[in-house]
């Protein structure tokens, strides 16, 4: 099953403008069904670079974001949310 949420990643300096911003990022997953009983959820973090505006000064510079990801949660398609 095939489910999207939007998450949101604080950017505590930025680097143009010295100033917080909040990045909104559309995450679809594919998620398998399980037992929450029997199975075991060991969580990864999957590094993943993007491009990103900075409002202010209206460029853009590249940076690192960390999305948790398991065996019953994959990643499949990351979408920029403005």
């Amino acid at each position: 099953m095939i489910k999207n949420n939007i998450e949101e990643f604080n950017i505590n300096e930025c680097p143009l403008c010295k100033k917080k911003h909040i990045l909104k990022v559309d995450v679809y997953r594919d998620i398998l069904p399980n037992n929450l009983n029997k199975d075991v959820r060991v969580p990864e973090f999957k590094r993943i670079p993007v491009t990103v505006f900075c409002p202010k000064t209206k460029l853009r510079f590249n940076m690192e974001i960390y999305i948790q990801e398991d065996k019953f949660s994959t990643l499949i398609k990351i979408k920029r949310v403005v």
